[in-house]
């Protein structure tokens, strides 16, 4: 009996310990009608896309305006059934990490996640839908080897499993599923673009910007951060202004009909997967675009788009 009742209480110690150490989930914000109000009309500006790469730049992005604006686009869909994916390719001390952070930062806290190391069954032990419409941001894709198969399953069935045997509370061993439910959009850091393939082909590729010219900005920058010339206030405001409209979106379905129209040229490596990667980005533009889009519904099914 005392047996029994010492093993029943060591069972939910561990339990709780478990509990415990669990990364605490951060809150989802609740915008203030002024804040939504402020956030739609944002959303609703003619020249959106012109209007976000400014934003960008306010929010102390230097340069990289086209790739800066592709990675706020990947990171949107993120919200969407079939996420993008994003990997940032250079040498060391090009920027790439800068760039990954800087426009993750004007993602809401509450959708994603980032990840310096990982073990190898570390991504099997999340939550069922603990990751689902997540952005996962990995700053060195050397540091993450050991779950770039679970990456690719997530990418590309938007789901896991894996199946282990643990030890119940009166010691017997039982087998149990466990499964991890994406979609989620992950973006990445390399220098060895070769290394890994596999993951680079479902995603969209970023070269960064090494030019002497892009040098200058950057170091410019560094100089009027260091004195004090940078209204770093501004650039904050900007960037809880932006993580509004994205809390703003809505999921919704969207449909190209000029999807039927468009072509590749034949020299273009791996046509299937970029006109994918093509039609998905285009979907993404429409989608972030969703307030000034007329919402129809499907009579057949019901479903908006």
């Amino acid at each position: 009996m005392a047996i029994s009742q010492l093993t029943s209480s060591l069972e939910n110690y561990r339990s709780e310990r478990l509990e415990a150490m669990k990364p605490k989930q951060v809150e989802k914000k609740q915008l203030s009608e002024q804040e939504r109000k402020a956030a739609i009309t944002w959303l609703k500006s003619p020249d959106l896309l012109e209007k976000t790469k400014q934003a960008i730049a306010g929010s102390g992005l230097v340069g990289e305006e086209t790739n800066s604006l592709i990675a706020y686009l990947t990171y949107t869909s993120r919200k969407r059934h079939t996420p993008l994916h994003l990997m940032c390719l250079g040498a060391s001390g090009t920027g790439k990490t800068w760039l990954q952070e800087r426009v993750s930062e004007l993602m809401p806290e509450e959708d994603k996640l980032e990840i310096t190391t990982l073990s190898m069954n570390a991504f099997y032990y999340f939550g069922k839908e603990e990751l689902k419409h997540k952005l996962l941001l990995i700053e060195d894709m050397d540091g993450a080897e050991a779950v770039l198969y679970p990456l690719r399953e997530l990418q590309s069935k938007r789901k896991i499993s894996k199946t282990v045997t643990l030890k119940d509370s009166k010691g017997n061993l039982k087998t149990v599923t466990l499964n991890v439910e994406g979609p989620v959009c992950i973006s990445g850091c390399t220098i060895r673009e070769q290394l890994y393939e596999d993951n680079a082909n479902r995603c969209i590729l970023l070269y960064m910007d090494n030019s002497p010219e892009q040098d200058k900005k950057i170091m410019d920058y560094q100089r009027r951060l260091s004195a004090g010339l940078v209204d770093q206030y501004e650039e904050r405001k900007v960037r809880e202004q932006i993580k509004n409209v994205q809390r703003i979106l809505k999921p919704i379905s969207v449909r190209n009909p000029y999807a039927t129209f468009l072509n590749l040229p034949d020299a273009v490596f791996k046509p299937r997967r970029t006109m994918l990667l093509l039609l998905m980005f285009t979907e993404t533009i429409t989608y972030y675009h969703q307030y000034q889009r007329e919402l129809k519904t499907d009579t057949d099914t019901g479903e908006q788009y």
